[in-house]
């Protein structure tokens, strides 16, 4: 069940490098390196392995606070029968926490659309950009974007008060 994760998690975000079953049954440290590499990058994307993969990979985990420790030994020796559980375990618990850093990532920007002060303070701020750029279309533009923004919700909640009261008056009668 965790190869099969694995493969999805790699297929849906991109994964350069072809991947099969099999290359994650019994693995390479080869097609590890490259599987590690992206997960990594997908956290930091300027990641690049310095020296040697073994330390980097241990020294990756322990800075993302993994709560086992990954034994160099068992990074040497990827593919073997008392190593791969134990790497395969950490890949489904990087890409746990990746999938939770996205999701966690799409539901604040959501939450800052929805927040007024928030999106008010976001255009003024690239508004100034542009209007110490001398940009002065690009900041009209802005300012236009914020007021039908502004109209928009101020419509929309127009419309939910309006379908309340008449809500509310068709019960009185």
């Amino acid at each position: 069940e965790q190869v099969l994760q694995l493969i999805s998690f790699l297929c849906e975000n991109c994964f350069n490098n072809s991947i099969t079953q099999r290359d994650l049954l019994h693995p390479t440290s080869k097609k590890f390196g490259e599987v590690v590499s992206f997960l990594f990058r997908k956290i930091d994307p300027s990641f690049r392995f310095q020296k040697n993969l073994v330390n980097d990979v241990h020294t990756m985990f322990k800075g993302l606070a993994y709560p086992f420790q990954i034994s160099k030994t068992s990074l040497s020796a990827v593919g073997s029968a008392h190593a791969w559980p134990t790497l395969l375990a950490s890949l489904t618990w990087l890409v746990d926490l990746i999938k939770y850093d996205i999701k966690a990532t799409e539901l604040q920007t959501e939450e800052q659309t929805n927040d007024l002060n928030t999106m008010f303070l976001n255009n003024i701020c690239s508004a100034y950009d542009h209007f110490m750029a001398n940009d002065d279309e690009e900041y009209a533009a802005l300012d236009q974007d914020l007021a039908e923004t502004f109209q928009q919700r101020d419509d929309a909640r127009s419309e939910e008060h309006t379908s309340e009261l008449q809500s509310q008056s068709n019960l009185v009668c």
